[in-house]
């Protein structure tokens, strides 16, 4: 939706996650952007503002704090989203650069891949204890731990330890 300084409707169409249908919509129009910060808005924002767009991101919590709405649904927020954008009165998130970004999606990646093996490692213990083995003398996921493992002849455990190792290597990478 496109609204001018006084609040009328400009232009108004549904538009589907596709940048060349936002960019379609938008063409012909001087019109500053507004969205609610999510996972997703970044590359969006990094491409209108390519494009010569003025973006403004919203931060979701505060925009609810300032625009309470019994009915919600997205027509709604989008006509809030607008109001408070031509009053100037958008609560505006921090949006870091790319370089802090990215460092911030390898972190998350390399977080997630460990939270993953240690999940894996803690199967590796249950299928141990369902069988009443006895616990091998120091840690299971050295060298020789993983030998004592691999000695089992325990399908599942063999495909942990491959699994685990594979996340040790993307950790490795990740590093």
């Amino acid at each position: 939706m496109v609204k001018d300084s006084d609040g009328r409707v400009v232009k108004e169409s549904k538009v589907g996650k596709d940048e060349g249908e936002v960019l379609r919509f938008l063409d012909g129009t001087h019109a500053s952007v507004v969205m609610e910060s999510g996972y997703n808005h970044q590359f969006i924002r990094d491409l209108l503002m390519e494009k010569g767009y003025e973006v403004k991101v919203a931060h979701p919590l505060m925009v609810k704090a300032i625009a309470y709405a019994k009915v919600k649904s997205d027509k709604v927020d989008v006509r809030t989203l607008a109001d408070l954008l031509r009053t100037d009165m958008i609560p505006e998130s921090y949006v870091p650069d790319q370089e802090t970004r990215d460092l911030r999606d390898l972190v998350r990646r390399r977080h997630y891949l460990v939270q993953t093996r240690s999940t894996f490692k803690s199967k590796m213990h249950v299928e141990i204890a369902k069988r009443w083995i006895k616990k091998h003398q120091g840690d299971l996921f050295t060298e020789a731990g993983r030998s004592y493992l691999r000695s089992l002849n325990i399908d599942a455990v063999d495909d942990y330890l491959d699994t685990i190792k594979f996340l040790d290597d993307k950790i490795r990478e990740l590093d």
